[in-house]
């Protein structure tokens, strides 16, 4: 598959965006990064547990 230049890449992802209504999460990626997916999926995931707990305990 050939590679999008950053015309094609912003146009498509705008669409994507906007057809998932206007606002996602989202991280990018590259050959060069040592992270999973799994791994920034997880570290998301955490992140949001930790930040319920501190709200459902009203912690600062």
């Amino acid at each position: 598959m050939e590679r999008m230049s950053d015309e094609e890449m912003i146009k498509y992802y705008s669409k994507l965006v906007s057809d998932l209504g206007g606002k996602v999460s989202a991280y990018y990626l590259d050959e060069t990064d040592t992270d999973s997916i799994e791994n920034v999926i997880y570290g998301e995931y955490k992140k949001r547990v930790v930040e319920f707990l501190k709200n459902a305990l009203n912690i600062k």
